[in-house]
């Protein structure tokens, strides 16, 4: 049952950076009120995303992964983080 749900939850994450993306591209076309509406959709959408990413894939990643694996993955989520501004 776990590993049903958490592929679930990988689903639901990965379908949601999918979201983000076209969001992200959606704000980058748009002006004036046009442009504030698809901030706020999209700020809405980034804070959804990272509470689901903080209350499921994070604690499941701790139980799963290696001290090593949680490392490297603490690197490349710092340098996205740092290319994100």
């Amino acid at each position: 049952q776990r590993g049903i749900l958490e592929h679930a939850l990988l689903e639901r994450l990965h379908a949601e950076h999918r979201r983000l993306n076209t969001l992200m591209e959606q704000v980058r076309g748009q002006e004036g009120t046009a442009l504030i509406e698809a901030m706020g959709q999209l700020q809405v959408a980034v804070a959804d995303h990272v509470g689901a990413e903080e209350t499921h894939l994070l604690p499941a990643l701790q139980r799963k992964a290696t001290s090593a694996q949680l490392e490297t993955l603490g690197a490349r989520m710092e340098q996205s983080k740092q290319r994100v501004g």
